[in-house]
């Protein structure tokens, strides 16, 4: 099941093992992507996992990044369910190598 809304970025937690499964961007990618969010603003939600009053970020960590850099309150989410932190790892990886 999943529900789409705005999640406030101190709402947001970065866990380490959902971290280390992103795929890394260079400086150029990370620049396009910052100008793209500037300009047009989030063309696609980021997926977290809601755990008691917190979203744990599952993927979309480099725009987390860049809307923190920005100084947004906000960012477009799809909250998802998870049975375990396995599996959202691999949500994770598929998102991120697919």
């Amino acid at each position: 099941m999943s529900e789409f809304r705005e999640i406030r970025l101190g709402d947001l937690v970065i866990e380490g093992p959902l971290r280390t499964v992103v795929r890394p961007l260079d400086k150029n990618e990370i620049e396009m992507l910052r100008d793209s969010i500037i300009k047009d603003g989030f063309t696609q939600p980021i997926i977290v996992w809601k755990r008691g009053n917190r979203y744990v970020v599952v993927d979309g960590h480099h725009r987390v990044d860049i809307a923190v850099e920005l100084g947004l309150e906000s960012v477009p989410a799809i909250v998802r369910e998870f049975g375990s932190l396995e599996e959202a790892q691999l949500a994770a990886i598929r998102a991120n190598f697919a």
